[in-house]
């Protein structure tokens, strides 16, 4: 059975995305530079394929590897 994680996009309850964790290969981290000075951590989820899946965004860090390490089993 494959493990899927939802993924709320926004406020909207309609902007939700199920991400199947059983095809993510590769997890990428990289800190984006944001409004105002403000800087975020991004996760990107990638296909054996090469393929984007989705990413997700952070405030810090550590809020990444603990949603990594939960979800995937694996820190970054």
């Amino acid at each position: 059975m494959s493990k899927f994680v939802r993924i709320d996009q926004g406020k909207k309850p309609k902007e939700v995305v199920m991400l199947n964790l059983d095809l993510v290969a590769i997890a990428e981290l990289s800190r984006v530079d944001a409004a105002k000075g403000e800087q975020w951590v991004n996760v990107r989820f990638v296909s054996a394929e090469q393929m984007n899946m989705g990413s997700l965004h952070f405030k810090t860090l550590e809020e990444a590897n603990q949603w990594t390490l939960k979800h995937l089993g694996a820190e970054l």
